[in-house]
């Protein structure tokens, strides 16, 4: 589904807020920002969007878009699906093999935000002791 050629100002709402679909991130994503201030966001609502694999794809979309409003937002999550299995040391080799099957993903992608992201992961890979939890997992990098 292409992104609309520019925000929308119309009133959403999640209608499981923490199980959103694909349609109502992507509308969310596009809101402009004082729609998207309107919308009620539950805690930890980037873990329920990050934490689900089945939104790698749309994640890594938005989050390479600059027309995306919440561009942010998403960014940040790609942070947290590489932070949060670098926080736990990389537990297994599964974690680490789909972090590292996520970056070539990223790395498919032509955008300058997700270039940093995947050069910032790989030196996390290389070196995990540098792990900072606010900086991969509370969105720090993304807002910088």
């Amino acid at each position: 589904m292409a992104p609309p050629e520019e925000s929308q100002s119309v009133p959403m709402e999640f209608k499981d807020p923490f199980n959103p679909t694909e349609a109502e991130l992507r509308q969310w994503a596009y809101l402009d920002e004082e729609a998207a201030e309107d919308v009620e966001l539950e805690q930890d609502f980037d873990l329920y969007v990050g934490e689900n694999a089945a939104f790698q794809d749309l994640i890594i979309e938005l989050a390479g878009d600059d027309k995306c409003t919440q561009q942010k937002f998403f960014l940040s999550c790609a942070y947290l699906i590489v932070g949060n299995p670098a926080r736990q040391k990389f537990a297994d080799d599964d974690a680490k093999a789909k972090v590292l099957e996520f970056l070539l993903k990223v790395k498919a992608k032509d955008s300058e935000k997700l270039n940093l992201l995947h050069s910032r992961a790989e030196a996390l890979l290389a070196a995990p002791e540098t792990f900072e939890y606010d900086k991969w997992c509370s969105g720090g990098l993304a807002y910088e």
